[in-house]
């Protein structure tokens, strides 16, 4: 008996240095992953997939855009949580999202009794200049938690006259494959309902909401 366990002891020995081998790779790989999906899930590689002539227009856009947001909870967005990206100007963003702040949430009580003079301040938004591009990422909701890549939503700046009655902005919605699920302008009857009806009430702002940031003012978050 005493040569079995002598003979054991051996040959799980000779196996020990591959199993912990093993073992710590596939704690590297975990480590990875979680560092890709959780700690730095913005650094990875996008999932999100588009057709030719809008691969142009965001090729790179994690590394080479400016990102405006974490992961959002949207009930706008089918109770989603959305991540956005701009392309260009990320500040003018933020001037918004700060007039926003300025002229909506201000919560201080001794504020309430502005006369009226006050409450009709004008508002200072910035309109966004032709070729900017709004991107938003969209994930399922799971336990309160971003889960599996679902779409993207683009709002596109075009050349004055495409469509100036709201902004000309064009809306268009992708799979996370790359599948065109609708494309126009504001008053196609698709975008419209998923789109358009929401964001035209932020005219004001140039269509769109600015409601969220994690940029401030430095230069340094420029792109």
């Amino acid at each position: 008996m005493k040569y079995i366990y002598i003979l054991t002891f051996i040959c799980f020995a000779s196996f020990l240095p591959s199993l912990v081998s093993e073992e710590g790779k596939k704690k590297e790989e975990l480590i990875s992953q979680l560092k890709q999906e959780g700690e730095e899930p913005f650094k990875s590689k996008s999932e999100f997939q588009f057709p030719k002539d809008i691969q142009k227009l965001t090729k790179d856009y994690r590394k080479n855009w400016t990102r405006l947001t974490n992961y959002e909870f949207s009930g706008l967005h089918w109770k989603q949580f959305i991540v956005i990206y701009v392309n260009k100007e990320p500040l003018n963003y933020v001037k918004n999202y700060i007039e926003y702040g300025r002229m909506y949430l201000d919560e201080d009580e001794d504020e309430e009794d502005e006369d009226e003079e006050d409450e009709d301040e004008e508002s200072n938004f910035i309109k966004y200049p032709t070729g900017t591009i709004f991107l938003k990422e969209h994930f399922f909701s799971n336990k309160g938690k971003p889960n599996i890549p679902m779409s993207t939503t683009l709002m596109i700046k075009r050349e004055a006259g495409f469509d100036p009655e709201n902004g000309d902005w064009e809306y268009m919605q992708y799979t996370k494959e790359g599948i065109e699920t609708m494309r126009g302008k504001a008053d196609n009857p698709v975008i419209k309902i998923n789109c358009s009806d929401c964001h035209k009430n932020m005219a004001e702002r140039d269509y769109v909401f600015a409601t969220h940031s994690i940029l401030d003012l430095k230069e340094d978050n420029k792109k």
